[in-house]
């Protein structure tokens, strides 16, 4: 476990909040890779993994970050994590475990595809990032129930550009149709 320090708080949504977290000193952290997630100590509950996102195409961006970024949905039915982390500020200090990564991202020849919705865009960002650091190509389907909730779009924008494509409940009439999305796509891609 190390201690982090909480340097900015954003709200990215009414729900979803970033938090950028950094080292005492101001030196360099355990790199990471797409996917990954730290472990936070949350006092009086016990431990929550939350997804680390990378929001830049920057090869070597995450080798040795000067700061971690999460993004932290705020649960109404919380058991105590999310309320702890949305009440964090600038100055506040955590306890962490990590990186570990469950989660990894696999190689494939072909273009893989990225699908998330809400808060599950963030292990997504990471990977659009080190396939934009990579020069490999890829297309990212985010779904949200309204354009309000969409987490970290400008940093999705400027990775992945055309490439993204959003599926808007309020619009769309319903939720995204994923298996008819799935059945164009070419043999072999990963999703």
């Amino acid at each position: 476990m190390r201690d982090l320090h909480i340097t900015t708080v954003h709200d990215e949504t009414p729900s979803i909040r970033r938090i950028v977290l950094s080292a005492a000193d101001g030196a360099p952290l355990p790199g990471f890779a797409a996917g990954a997630h730290l472990t936070i100590e949350i006092p009086d509950v016990g431990v929550r993994k939350y997804s680390l996102v990378n929001v830049s195409g920057a090869p070597g961006a995450t080798a040795a970050p000067r700061a971690y970024i999460l993004g932290v949905r705020l649960d109404p039915q919380s058991g105590g994590g999310s309320r702890y982390m949305h009440a964090l500020k600038p100055g506040d200090r955590v306890r962490a475990s990590g990186p570990g990564n469950d989660f990894p991202l696999k190689d494939s020849s072909v273009s893989p595809l990225l699908v998330g919705g809400g808060i599950g865009i963030t292990p997504l960002l990471s990977m659009a990032a080190e396939l934009r650091a990579r020069g490999r190509e890829f297309r990212v389907l985010y779904a949200a129930r309204t354009s309000a909730e969409l987490a970290f779009f400008d940093d999705l924008v400027t990775l992945a550009g055309d490439a993204l494509e959003i599926h808007l409940d309020d619009v769309a009439g319903g939720v995204a149709d994923i298996e008819a999305r799935l059945a164009g796509l070419p043999g072999g891609t990963q999703v």
